[in-house]
């Protein structure tokens, strides 16, 4: 079932058998035993015999007589779940100690006055015929030869350790089920591109986890190719990267396969045909203003539904969005390094990194030497994050102190289509403001989530600083008594960014790709730096000086 925003998260159905309406105003639907109270029903009408979807998508979204969406998500394996009363301490319906474990597009539910799994999902209506309880859970299916780049074909066996399943498995990128795919009987021969899916299933049993893996096929030529530096392989299937739009962001994403193999911890060196660290698939396009040359891309990891998968790359922490970045501009390869690693070293939040050879493949063939594209950087995208920019999630529903006071991450960029420009800030001679070739641009929430109340708070806020900063004088100072620009900002965040925009005379200093971020209660963090490729010495002009 999709949601509102075309993501398909998991959701709640709540029923009504009559004979009268249900106000669920007050009550409360919560994944925690010690936090009964999680999360609060708006003024939602269920009328005699009907019924109302929750989506529990983590999304935090209350808004009567719209989608409804939980500040909080469920466990495939199984978790806490209730349904509490206004008074946040009856508990109305419970699922205690937890839920059993549920796959992937399937439901659970009450068939024939049993809970069991059921045939089919009917968000909105009555539930269909149960299947009946679990007795446990397939294994995932194993195969005999990992995914990862080969010169000669491959047969692939799979083999499940659970007793009586069935293994189904697909090579056109859809998900195996019970309706789909081919059930496997023999090794599966693979000479060209593939991205093998394969499920157990069972009956009375809930079914296995999907296995994915990735075969992608190279010229003997490139065979011996090795490096001491990771490999990434990326190959679109044959289709080029769109070149669309004079700004390469406004670019559309495309279907990709990627492996990346890591350095060996023995040798030090990666090999092309060595063992994989990650292969799978996602999306990619051309990002940033500097794409002649190699070019930068943008690279979205996703999982076997098309959604979002956070992986870890590289020793990286795990997140879905990567840049993977040619600093053309940058013939030393070192500046954005430097620059993030000063910001590091003083205790604050930089992109992290690591150097990389890349092929890149979009004619359809084997990768082949020419595919070769050279140096690159796979970089962490500055977003929200617990691992990158820290700062809490706003909703579309956080309209209210303290919820509308964060997270935001503010940048000062030139403006492309589709941007939230904050327009609503005070110019010249303020610090932040509309009139210079850096527009103040709200990065996060994105244009798609935020909403005008955030907006109004924002710039509303940072107008108030800049009125604090400069007084009635037209030069700032920090007063003795009353508001100081102090509250506002966190002072040490902003020398440490301004000395490391300074010392690597940065050239985009403090108005082109300038972010800043604050948390929810929080101050106005300068950071995280990025894009210094137009830095140290070559701020003029003068590209070809390393």
């Amino acid at each position: 079932l999709a949601d509102e925003d075309g993501d398909y998260p998991d959701w709640v159905e709540i029923y009504n058998p009559g004979p009268g309406s249900i106000d669920l105003d007050g009550w409360f639907m919560t994944d925690s035993q010690v936090d009964l109270v999680k999360w609060r029903f708006p003024a939602e009408t269920i009328a005699a015999d009907s019924y109302l979807v929750v989506f529990t998508s983590d999304k935090n979204r209350a808004t009567p007589g719209n989608e409804l969406h939980t500040n909080f998500k469920l466990k495939s394996e199984g978790e806490y779940l209730a349904l509490v009363m206004p008074d946040g301490v009856t508990i109305g319906q419970e699922f205690n100690p937890s839920f059993p474990p549920i796959d992937t597009d399937l439901t659970y539910g009450l068939a024939m006055g049993l809970y069991e799994l059921l045939e089919t999902p009917t968000p909105g209506a009555a539930n269909s015929a149960g299947i009946g309880p679990f007795l446990g859970v397939v294994a995932r299916p194993d195969v005999s030869v990992k995914g990862g780049c080969y010169v000669d074909a491959v047969d692939v066996i799979l083999t499940c350790e659970t007793a009586g399943a069935v293994i189904r498995y697909t090579t056109d990128g859809t998900v195996p089920s019970l309706v789909n795919g081919t059930d496997y009987s023999s090794p599966i021969h693979i000479e060209s591109l593939t991205t093998l899916l394969a499920t157990g299933f069972r009956t009375d049993y809930e079914p296995s986890d999907t296995r994915i893996e990735t075969y992608v096929f190279i010229d003997p030529s490139v065979a011996s190719f090795n490096s001491n530096l990771p490999i990434i392989v990326l190959d679109t299937l044959g289709e080029d990267l769109p070149n669309l739009n004079d700004d390469p962001d406004l670019d559309p994403y495309i279907d990709c396969r990627i492996v990346i193999i890591d350095t060996d911890a023995q040798s030090g060196r990666a090999e092309i045909t060595g063992p994989e660290h990650f292969e799978g698939w996602g999306e990619i396009r051309r990002r940033g203003e500097s794409t002649y040359g190699q070019g930068h891309y943008a690279l979205e990891i996703q999982d076997e539904h098309r959604q979002d998968n956070e992986t870890p790359l590289l020793g990286m922490p795990a997140e879905s969005d990567w840049i993977v970045s040619f600093d053309v501009i940058d013939y030393s390869l070192l500046k954005n390094e430097i620059a993030f690693k000063w910001f590091r070293d003083m205790g604050h939040y930089a992109p992290r990194q690591r150097y990389a050879e890349v092929y890149l493949n979009t004619d359809g063939g084997d990768i082949a030497p020419n595919d070769y594209k050279g140096l690159f950087v796979l970089r962490e995208k500055i977003k929200r994050d617990n691992n990158r920019v820290d700062v809490a999630k706003l909703d579309p529903t956080d309209n209210q102190k303290p919820e509308i006071s964060g997270g935001y991450i503010i940048k000062s960029d030139k403006l492309d289509p589709g941007d939230t420009l904050l327009d609503g800030l005070e110019t010249a001679p303020y610090g932040i403001h509309t009139a210079g070739a850096g527009k103040p641009i709200l990065a996060e929430p994105s244009p798609s989530d935020v909403t005008d109340q955030q907006i109004d708070w924002i710039e509303s806020h940072i107008n108030e600083f800049h009125a604090v900063l400069w007084q009635n004088t037209g030069s700032a100072y920090y007063p003795g008594a009353g508001p100081k620009y102090s509250d506002y900002v966190d002072v040490e965040s902003w020398i440490d960014h301004g000395f490391v925009e300074q010392i690597g005379l940065d050239n985009d200093a403090f108005w082109g790709s300038y972010f800043a971020h604050k948390d929810r209660n929080g101050k106005i963090h300068s950071g995280p730096p990025w894009d210094f490729d137009r830095s140290f010495h070559n701020n003029a002009g003068d590209y070809d000086k390393p």
